[in-house]
């Protein structure tokens, strides 16, 4: 393979060339150690209050969602239409907190990369998944809410839960990330001196923009659009529901135990016939109402959120990373504003319950 010169007498094989070159402008003058971590240039001078920031996230999403959870199971519910969806966003957020936005943070702050070359090619899906699982789980929730609302006891006897299939198909979306993923091993590309740090980042220009076009409008406006149409559906159906003077009874199964069960036991009852009763019950249309008006609330701050970091993303994929000097500043602040629901979506469901 032919090589070429660089200062110091490295040798950089022709492909790794322009990375590594551009990569070494990077430091400061003098830097001999290249082993520790080295804060961006661009970043250094925000460096405590972006560790500020995203610590506080961090905490307050890991308390909110956990504490949803603890909710979730601990709470009596003999409807357990969307304990399903929520669990899965607490689950999501949960994710979000303890996993996503540390290594965004050190990948924003850090010029090296130290993580190693498994997280390196990991790191596009961590941060995308959780997104797309919490933005079509948002659009579920429309969906069953309106199946709800023309035939309830349908809606409750058919119950299946989409949890798996939406982590599956997230998950298979993402997956050619790590095709267009490049990491490059300094310490194996130059000598010891760069042992154990390397370049990550993705390849040339070519289709790599061209997948990332396509999932950003099949994995993140597609189902925000579906589920505010959804959304306008349940509100036709709620408005045709308090006008007309039709029975909006329906037949509900409840376990049989004086006691009330938890969501998951009385999932299981409904498997059981001698273990419950049949009871007749109405739709309450103003719980309805609040209850729509609140998912509303929850889809519109996931859906503003995220806005920021979905336009600066498409800013980037159609222009030069490097003619924008601040660029990761601008990035650290959009993620920080996308994962702000981890701490909203639990606040919004606490209110909920307790107007409900």
């Amino acid at each position: 393979m032919t090589t070429t010169s660089l200062p110091n007498n490295f040798r950089v094989p022709d492909a790794y060339h322009d990375a590594v070159f551009n990569f070494l402008l990077g430091f400061r003058n003098g830097t001999v150690d290249f082993q520790r971590g080295h804060l961006r240039l661009s970043t250094s001078r925000f460096c405590n209050p972006l560790v500020f920031a995203y610590c506080a996230l961090i905490t307050a999403g890991l308390i909110s969602a956990l504490g949803l959870l603890h909710c979730l199971l601990k709470a009596d519910a003999p409807r357990p239409l969307f304990t399903w969806h929520f669990a899965n966003l607490a689950v999501c957020d949960v994710f979000k907190c303890a996993v996503v936005l540390p290594v965004t943070l050190v990948n924003i702050l850090y010029h090296n990369w130290r993580l190693g070359q498994i997280v390196c090619y990991l790191f596009p899906m961590m941060q995308e998944i959780p997104l797309h699982v919490s933005g079509w789980t948002f659009y579920f929730i429309p969906v069953q809410h309106y199946q709800f609302l023309q035939d309830p006891g349908k809606a409750l006897q058919t119950l299946k839960p989409k949890v798996l299939i939406i982590w599956l198909i997230s998950f298979l979306m993402v997956l050619p990330y790590a095709y267009y993923t490049l990491y490059i091993d300094l310490g194996s590309v130059l000598n010891h001196q760069f042992q154990g740090t390397g370049i990550c980042g993705t390849t040339g220009k070519g289709k790599v923009y061209e997948y990332l076009r396509g999932i950003f409008v099949i994995l993140c406006l597609l189902p925000l659009i579906l589920s505010f149409k959804k959304f306008k559906k349940v509100d036709e159906q709620l408005q045709i529901l308090e006008l007309s003077r039709v029975d909006t009874s329906y037949v509900v199964k409840t376990p049989s135990s004086t006691k009330q069960s938890r969501w998951f036991e009385c999932l299981e009852s409904l498997e059981s016939p001698s273990k419950i009763v049949i009871q007749r019950t109405f739709l309450d249309i103003r719980k309805e109402r609040l209850s729509h008006k609140y998912f509303e609330l929850m889809l519109i701050s996931h859906a503003v959120s995220l806005v920021p970091l979905l336009c600066f993303r498409m800013y980037l994929i159609f222009t030069d990373q490097t003619s924008l000097e601040n660029h990761w500043i601008i990035f650290g602040i959009t993620t920080w504003i996308a994962f702000l629901p981890t701490c909203t979506t639990s606040l919004l469901y606490a209110s909920w319950q307790l107007s409900i």
